[in-house]
Formats: structure tokens, C-alpha cells, sequence
């Protein structure tokens, strides 16, 4: 006879191995989730950082790297305190500061500083879309911006010595900001590089001993960039008018820097309360867990509402065509597709030229000659008042064999 305690136990085991089943299933669903999500290729960050650790695009890794062969046998600092920190503590030398951003926004005594610097002799070289008011006043200069209907944008240096025969390309720039020219007075910077539409883009500004070097392009200065072309080149140029001197590149006024922007950052730097935090959380997740499980109720069915968009849509569509309405379908059928370039590809245009085809190419990786050949059928279809009805299909095979390509 077999007693209660066998019989608990026997119980317990079924219950076990029937548990376990279930149990390494989730293991290895889990294991497959962290599988593909390793495996899986990351995205492309474009995220503009300027940080000297990122490879991504928008990253200054590259240059980062290159200026111990700009400053020959001279040291490479990295700033990673405000310049009123700094100061505070000595730690400003004498060489050469870099500041590369896409908006350097700092304060009047951060701006003081910076002419303290350059009042001693020192070169402070800033590339950013725009600069401090306190810092333009004092160097009385004045800023413009410049938008393009392309995405790219041409620079060369105005110095003889250093000129190239033919501007330096840059990719994925549809705005710039420029040096105003000084009208009723005669300058006190020197322009030292233009765009090829003539906009001042760096100039050199003489304040006491030193100097300052202001670029309105810091996406020249970052990896996407200096790896298109002979860019690289650019930026060896734009930096040989700094001296040969221990440099100093600032992290600090990143856009995005590494330094936690948490609000919990001093709770999760000390150790105790960091785990105070942590059993804190976990308490509570059991909690809701345990209590979840017992006081659920089921959650009713509720049927979603039906779409009809679509029905409605082929409706509409059997009814011109059953009107041999075919041209008003190709017409409404290019302007979807014309929308489709602008909200799906993001490519902006006014017109259709060959720089429209030139960026779709480049945003597809559909050969041109594909791409004009699909427009110029467009152009046809546009151009006459009625259509026949292989024209109209293939009209919407070539759209949508487009568009299947392009994704």
C-alpha cells in the first residue's frame, strides 16, 4: 500500500517533469532571441557625435587618430571638464584647442577664457554650425545661413600655398553657414576658405598673441566625410595653420557625450545605493508578479474594427477602370509615386533633372540609366490625353518594380 508521503512525492515528480518541458522551451526561445539579436547587423547610427571614440558616420574617430602626424612628436590631450573647471585647476596649457561641434554653445566666462587663451598665444581652432554672441562680438564677425535644394556641398582654401586646383566635395550637407562680409568697415579676420558659391566658410581672427580658426562645417571633420575623396586632405590643410604644439581636443561639449545624463547618475555611482536600488526594483517585480497571477481577471475578446480602406480602394479603382479611365488612373498613380520619393526615401526635390537621378541611384542602388528610363516613360504618359491599357500596366509594373527595389 502506498503511503501519503509516496504519493506526494510521485505527485511532485509528474509535476516536475511535466514543468520542465515548459521550462526549456523559454530557455530556448530566449537563447534564440539573444542569438538573432547578435547576429542581426546594427543599423548604421547616424547620429552627428564628433566624439573621438566613434566610428559610426558622424563620429571624429579618423581624426582623431591623424593628429599625432599633424602635430609631429607633440602630445594629445582630451578635455573632458568645462573650461571653467579647467582653469580652475591649471590644467590649461599652453598648445593648440580643438573644438569640433555642430552647435558650440558655451558661456560669457567660457568665452573669457578662450580669449585668455588666445591673448597668451595660444591657437584655438572651433569648426561649428554656429559660435557664441559673447565670442562673435568681441571678434566682430557675423553669421548667415544658406540652404541648398542638394545634399552636398564644395570647399577650397583661398591661400595660394595651399588651393586646390578644384573644390573638395562634401556629402550629405543641405545647409551652410557662412561669414557675412564686413561692409562699412574694413575686417578684422582673414578668409582663409569659401564654398563654391562664394560663402565664407573659415577665417582666421588675430586676438592678441594667438589666434582663432573658425569653420562653419564641422560634418567635414568627421568620418562619413573624410573618407569621401580627397577630403582627408581638407582637413590635413585646414589644421596646418595651427603651430606645431601639444594639442588639446575637447569631449566635453560633445552633443552626445558618453558622461551618464541620467537623473539617478549619483544614486547608480555609489555602490550602496545602487543595490539598494536594484533589490528595490526586484522586490517589486516579484511583487507584481505574484500578485498579478493571483488577482487577474480574464481579459474579454474585443473584435477589432473591421478596415474597409482597402475595399474602398479597389472599389474605386474597378471603377475607372471599367470607364477605360486610364490616363486619370496613370495620372493619380504618378503623383502616389511621386509622394512615395519624398515621404519613403526622403529625397527632396522641386524639379525632375539628372540630380534627382543621381540621388536616387545613390539611394537605391538602381542603376541610373534604369532610373531615367523610368521618368522618361513617365514624361510620356504625362504628356498625352488619353492611354491605352497596356500602357497603364505597364506604367504600374515599372512603378512598383521600383518601389519593391528601392526598400
Amino acid at each position: 500500500m502506498i503511503s501519503n508521503n509516496q504519493q506526494l512525492t510521485t505527485s511532485n515528480y509528474f509535476m516536475l517533469k511535466g514543468n520542465t518541458k515548459y521550462i526549456l522551451i523559454l530557455v530556448t526561445a530566449v537563447l534564440l532571441v539573444i542569438i538573432v539579436e547578435w547576429l542581426t547587423p546594427k543599423p548604421i547610427n547616424w547620429t552627428p557625435t564628433f566624439d573621438r571614440e566613434d566610428n559610426n558616420p558622424y563620429g571624429s574617430a579618423i581624426l582623431y587618430e591623424l593628429l599625432p602626424d599633424i602635430f609631429p612628436g607633440k602630445q594629445i590631450y582630451t578635455l573632458n571638464k568645462t573650461l571653467y573647471e579647467l582653469n580652475e585647476e591649471d590644467a590649461l596649457q599652453t598648445g593648440n584647442y580643438v573644438f569640433v561641434h555642430n552647435e558650440f554653445s558655451i558661456g560669457q566666462e567660457e568665452v573669457d577664457i578662450l580669449l585668455s587663451l588666445a591673448d597668451q598665444g595660444n591657437s584655438i581652432f572651433i569648426a561649428s554650425n554656429t559660435f557664441p554672441d559673447e565670442l562673435a562680438d568681441t571678434l566682430q564677425f557675423e553669421m548667415e545661413n544658406i540652404f541648398f535644394t542638394t545634399d552636398s556641398i564644395r570647399l577650397n582654401f583661398t591661400q595660394p600655398q595651399l588651393k586646390a586646383t578644384g573644390f573638395y566635395p562634401f556629402r550629405r550637407i543641405d545647409v551652410l553657414f557662412g561669414f557675412k562680409p564686413v561692409k562699412d568697415k574694413k575686417a578684422i579676420y582673414q578668409v582663409l576658405g569659401v564654398s563654391s558659391n562664394k560663402v565664407t566658410n573659415f577665417i582666421r581672427v588675430p586676438f592678441g598673441k594667438g589666434w582663432f580658426y573658425l569653420n562653419t562645417v564641422p560634418l567635414a571633420y568627421t568620418n562619413y566625410n573624410m573618407l569621401y575623396q580627397e577630403n582627408r586632405e581638407y582637413l590635413s590643410k585646414s589644421l596646418s595653420y595651427l603651430p606645431v604644439d601639444n594639442t588639446y581636443w575637447d569631449e566635453y561639449y560633445k552633443p552626445f557625450r558618453r558622461e551618464s545624463q541620467s537623473p539617478l547618475r549619483y544614486i547608480l555611482s555609489q555602490p550602496a545605493l545602487k543595490w539598494a536600488l536594484y533589490l528595490s526594483v526586484g522586490a517589486l517585480l516579484l511583487f507584481m508578479f505574484f500578485e498579478a497571477k493571483r488577482k487577474q481577471r480574464i481579459i474579454p475578446i474585443v473584435q477589432p474594427l473591421s478596415n474597409t480602406t482597402l475595399e474602398f480602394t479597389e472599389t474605386v479603382g474597378r471603377l475607372y477602370f471599367q470607364y477605360k479611365d486610364h490616363k486619370n488612373i496613370a495620372d493619380k498613380k504618378i503623383t502616389y509615386f511621386l509622394d512615395y520619393l519624398r515621404m519613403h526615401l526622403y529625397i527632396k526635390f522641386s524639379e525632375i533633372d539628372e540630380n534627382l537621378y543621381i540621388r536616387l541611384a545613390d539611394k537605391t542602388g538602381i542603376p541610373q540609366i534604369e532610373i531615367e528610363s523610368l521618368f522618361s516613360f513617365i514624361r510620356q504618359i504625362q504628356s498625352k490625353k488619353q492611354i491605352s491599357e497596356d500602357e497603364l500596366l505597364t506604367l504600374n509594373r515599372k512603378i512598383e518594380d521600383f518601389e519593391r527595389r528601392s526598400r
